[in-house]
């Protein structure tokens, strides 16, 4: 929500700055009243990027978007925002390589092939309505993360949007927000969007600020297949109730879908050093965890992590800290349509399950100039190598580590399954950024980048480097750090 936006240092560090180009962008206000003015604001989006790559792509690679951005907000109560942007791009080897397989492209959605390299159309809005203080509906396409680390091992922005309807309620220390979500399944699916298959999805999340300095934050979520071979059933009205936890309700339909549940925590251990934990529970029985005996449905994530603020009484230096750790078969069910996905995409870490990964980040702002840098060191246990297409995969054995098949099909064993089990791929990224901001309403930057990205599983490797520069709105978070 806008007011919450407005509360924050970024948007203080940002918006309050008069850059030239945003004097000339679009913007009406009507004060209706002194408490309910009415702004409303309109500009072009656009993303224009030019790079080489070494060893891969014979020809430069580039994305060329354009697109328009539209927002009202009346007041402190309704917000109505916009935005639309397509695209012709030629991918480095990771976006290029993920597209091969899984017939999407990473946080957009369906690849459409073109003589340009890839056409892609994104879309996300929302409005938004806050009666009170206490409440806020939430209508829209896009996505949500939850979680305080750079990964989220609950709900994260890694796939595309996806249409959602969102009440958050908040009394005092504590937040309630109930989420539901409509998203497709494509796996195994040939042929246009049309021929998708619907999933759904229902989440609950409880936060509470046990202190200025305490939080603790308790998470669950089922998805559901809209249609099988016998049933239609489309949305469940049964998971409408915005109270009751999923599981008794999961287990009166007979238990069908694909549950979990989870928590969070997170602790200012000084005014600038704040520690936070993850953990999410798909499937387990406690006596096996008992007896250690590798039970293949004993299936959990757990986060870790630290961020430094103003590291070191260095003003807009920040460090961070983490470490994801993911059971094998995590996310998955019997049937894909059911897996923690949407669009071949997963819902959680693009990584998927199977998988222990390192992350070091930095990042100081000064004034409109940001610099980054980012390392991340990723071990997984996999069936094939990574850049086998899906439908390679059917007949291999299912060692745990791709959420989109069932875990039933080819499972290598029931029992004596353990982390990063399989052939064991490893993953390691180093990204370098640097980007100055031109435009604080439309978040225009000039920026560029540098990317070196290695694989390598037994005998193979792959290598590539990647610079890129151009400019950039960045309307919602990429990733190709996986």
């Amino acid at each position: 929500r806008t007011k919450d936006v407005n509360k924050t240092e970024w948007y203080h560090h940002n918006m309050d700055s008069n850059y030239l180009i945003d004097r000339v962008l679009p913007e009406f206000s009507i004060l209706k009243t002194k408490k309910n003015p009415i702004q409303f604001n309109v500009y072009p989006l656009t993303v224009l990027t030019y790079g080489i790559e070494h060893d891969f792509q014979p020809s430069p690679i580039h994305e060329t978007s354009i697109g328009i951005h539209s927002s009202m907000q009346v007041g402190d109560k309704l917000d109505v925002h916009f935005n639309w942007i397509q695209s012709n791009s030629v991918f480095d080897m990771i976006h290029d390589g993920f597209a091969s397989r899984t017939n999407t492209l990473p946080g957009l959605g369906y690849a459409h092939s073109s003589g340009l390299g890839y056409h892609a159309r994104h879309s996300n809005g929302a409005i938004s309505y806050s009666p009170s203080k206490f409440f806020n509906f939430e209508l829209g396409r896009g996505k949500n993360f939850f979680g305080e680390g750079y990964r989220s091992l609950l709900f994260s922005d890694f796939a595309p949007a996806h249409d959602y309807f969102r009440i958050t309620t908040s009394f005092g220390r504590f937040k309630y927000i109930n989420l539901w979500t409509s998203m497709r399944d494509i796996y195994g699916v040939a042929g246009a969007p049309n021929t998708f298959n619907n999933k759904y999805g229902a989440f609950h999340l409880l936060s509470w600020n046990v202190s200025k300095r305490f939080n603790i934050t308790l998470f669950e979520a089922v998805i559901w297949q809209g249609q099988d071979s016998v049933v239609n059933r489309q949305f469940d009205v049964h998971y409408l109730n915005p109270v009751i936890f999923y599981r008794p309700i999961e287990f009166s339909l007979g238990s069908p879908d694909n549950m979990l549940l989870g928590a969070t925590a997170s602790l200012f251990v000084t005014k600038k050093l704040k520690a936070y934990t993850q953990i999410l529970l798909d499937e387990f029985k406690i006596d096996n965890i008992r007896q250690q005996n590798g039970w293949h449905g004993n299936k959990y994530a757990i986060q870790g992590g630290l961020k430094y603020y103003n590291a070191f009484n260095k003003k807009g230096l920040m460090l961070l800290g983490e470490m994801n750790v993911v059971r094998p078969f995590m996310y998955t069910h019997n049937t894909s349509a059911q897996s923690y996905s949407h669009l071949n995409q997963a819902l959680a870490h693009p990584l998927g399950a199977n998988f222990i990964e390192g992350i070091f980040m930095t990042s100081y702002l000064y004034k409109r100039v940001q610099f980054e840098y980012k390392l991340s060191v990723a071990v997984q246990g996999k069936n094939n190598f990574a850049m086998l297409p899906l439908e390679n995969l059917a007949d291999s054995l299912n060692w745990g580590d791709d959420i989109l098949r069932e875990y039933n099909t080819n499972r290598v064993s029931d029992y004596g399954n353990w982390l990063l089990q399989g052939s064991k791929y490893i993953l390691v990224t180093n990204r370098v950024k640097a980007s100055y901001l031109i435009s604080s309403k439309s978040q225009l930057r000039l920026e560029t980048e540098l990317m070196w990205w290695k694989a390598s599983q037994g005998v193979s490797n792959f290598e590539t480097v990647f610079a890129r520069f151009g400019l950039r709105m960045n309307i919602f978070n990429s990733y190709n750090d996986f």
